[in-house]
């Protein structure tokens, strides 16, 4: 299905570029712009294109694309243009869609390492999250001078105790 999807848009983009080259823009166009316009506009550029491709997209497609899915997609792939990490890919999309939108690699190693040990849904990554567990991990780890997964495992048991 994945390779089905990735056909389809590298043949269905010369299309679009044809019908809307507007859609793809050039430098000279934002260069003039403040730098918080100018990610207003690539990203108005950005979603006027995602719908553009869901118009194309075949009703098989539909059913498991929309353009918010399309954006996770492509966000991941710039996130890593090569090959994203299997532990990545290993975890629920809901999981993975969190995941990237965490900025700091490091702490977007924690977090997939901690979804496929102690195989967290959503909910619970999403609260770990909020409550930074990454800041007091590595802050436990700091002052005992030690990268131990014991002291995640009793960090954990803590939080559980509060999210409780």
């Amino acid at each position: 299905m994945k390779y089905d999807l990735n056909d389809f848009l590298m043949k269905i983009i010369p299309e679009i570029f044809e019908e809307h080259p507007e859609l793809f823009l050039e430098k000279d166009e934002i260069k003039d712009l403040n730098y918080f316009n100018q990610r207003i506009y690539l990203w108005q550029k950005n979603q006027m294109l995602l719908n553009e491709v869901i118009k194309k997209i075949p009703d098989s497609f539909k059913k498991k694309y929309s353009v918010k899915e399309l954006y996770c997609m492509q966000k991941l792939y710039m996130l890593y243009p090569d090959n994203p990490p299997n532990d990545l890919l290993g975890l629920p999309w809901d999981c993975v869609k969190v995941i990237i939108n965490i900025l700091s690699v490091e702490k977007r190693s924690f977090y997939i390492n901690a979804c496929k040990k102690y195989s967290w849904n959503v909910r619970e990554l999403r609260y770990y999250i909020v409550c930074d567990l990454f800041e007091k991990y590595k802050y436990l780890c700091e002052k005992q001078n030690c990268l131990e997964l014991d002291i995640l495992d009793k960090l954990l048991q803590y939080e559980f105790l509060i999210f409780e």
